[in-house]
């Protein structure tokens, strides 16, 4: 079944609904008169009309009534002053790496932000008890880990205590505002067991765990754009795509956190995401695999005196501005080592430049068999600085840098 089939098929279901107005579907062959009147009339409407359709395929008894989306405002009268703020600021932990950048393409609209989140909310003690479960899935593993660990850093910030029942709480209050404002479309679904509340969960997951891959691949056109050739210096790369940047010699805008499309993007998201502690499953396991030895090689082939200090505490009021001046100044470092890996690359097989941590791990282990010469001058010389404390990575365990064992 391709993706295709099923749009397909749901274009079908909601043609036969008969409770949407306008039958929407153009049928299949020559363009009949009524075929003509179908598609005129749907391209004709509003957007009410592609409501009603998507309130058809979600499950909803009357596709005429509104539903409201719910957000995390509808707790600002609810809630306390102190609660409502411990409230936004675990909204800004979970979401650090999709907000907060000076370049607003690169930012998720706050209207989404409050929408995820209250649904997570909202559906935080089911996800608890799949976790616990056996079957659970990997994804839902790795949600609850990131609010404990937003949790977590929320109390660092504020000196608070709130926990996961906190949350549950919260939770609570937005189910029973959202089941109360849309009562007309869902009181016979939340009498049936709420199936309704879970499958708009399971959607809500699954548009999440999307979410990286799309940022990835507006930063990998972005960077087609640029269209750089693999012997670029840094400079000139940073130059050109950050013109101003470079000539005040300030560090450029970090974007998205995870594009991890380019060498550059692995880089920032293997030490923003911390994904050596991070990514739990087979197949999760094995694309960490991946950057694990795109970092250890990036190190390697960059031949340049570098260091990477430890992601600094916000614990403080000065902890975000930190931490944003750090994640900017990595930046400019992946810019730059994306660059002088793939110049280096080139000067020993003369091949188009990598993007993939994949690709980097196959291309390294093909040029020690076909260069082993010149790939050993690389490491020897690489060793050498980090005997010298030129090359310093205080981010990385030292359970996943690579020792002159891994190397021969």
């Amino acid at each position: 079944m391709t993706s295709h089939s099923i749009r397909r098929g749901a274009a079908a279901y909601a043609n036969a609904s008969p409770k949407l107005a306008i039958q929407w579907i153009s049928t299949r062959g020559a363009w009949l008169l009524e075929s003509l009147t179908k598609a005129f009339a749907y391209i004709g409407t509003t957007t009410k009309e592609d409501q009603s359709v998507a309130k058809v395929l979600a499950g909803y008894p009357s596709p005429d009534l509104p539903v409201v989306t719910p957000s995390i405002r509808d707790l600002q009268e609810r809630l306390s002053a102190l609660e409502y703020k411990q409230l936004i600021t675990l909204r800004s932990e979970l979401y650090r790496h999709v907000t907060g950048f000076h370049d607003v393409r690169f930012n998720v609209a706050l209207e989404v932000i409050d929408a995820t989140f209250a649904a997570l909310l909202i559906h935080l003690e089911e996800v608890q008890t799949a976790a616990a479960s056996s079957d659970g899935v990997t994804v839902v593993h790795r949600y609850l880990y990131e609010l404990q660990r937003g949790v977590a850093a929320t109390n660092a910030r504020l000196g608070s205590s709130i926990s996961l029942n906190t949350c549950c709480k919260w939770g609570g209050h937005l189910k029973a505002h959202w089941q109360a404002v849309n009562h007309g479309q869902i009181g016979n679904a939340v009498a049936g067991g709420d199936t309704l509340l879970a499958s708009t969960l399971e959607n809500v997951l699954n548009q999440l765990v999307l979410v990286n891959e799309k940022l990835g691949r507006l930063e990998d056109t972005y960077r087609q754009l640029i269209a750089q050739p693999p012997f670029e210096t840094p400079q000139r790369l940073l130059a050109q795509v950050h013109p101003r940047v470079a000539a005040a010699g300030t560090p450029p805008d970090t974007p998205a956190i995870a594009m991890t499309s380019t060498l550059a993007g692995c880089l920032l998201n293997w030490y923003t995401n911390l994904i050596w502690e991070t990514v739990k499953g087979k197949k999760e396991q094995n694309k960490r695999a991946d950057s694990k030895a795109a970092i250890n090689i990036m190190l390697i082939l960059y031949q340049k005196p570098l260091e990477i200090p430890a992601e600094p505490v916000r614990s403080h009021s000065d902890g975000e501005t930190s931490y944003q001046q750090w994640k900017n100044a990595l930046w400019t470092l992946a810019v730059a080592m994306d660059a002088a890996v793939n110049e280096c690359l080139y000067a020993l097989d003369q091949r188009k430049p990598t993007r993939k941590a994949a690709s980097l791990r196959k291309r390294w282990k093909a040029l020690k068999l076909t260069k082993p010469d010149a790939v050993q001058a690389i490491v020897a010389q690489f060793l050498q600085m980090k005997a010298n404390g030129q090359v310093i990575d205080a981010c990385t365990p030292e359970t996943h840098l690579w020792k002159a064992k891994d190397l021969v």
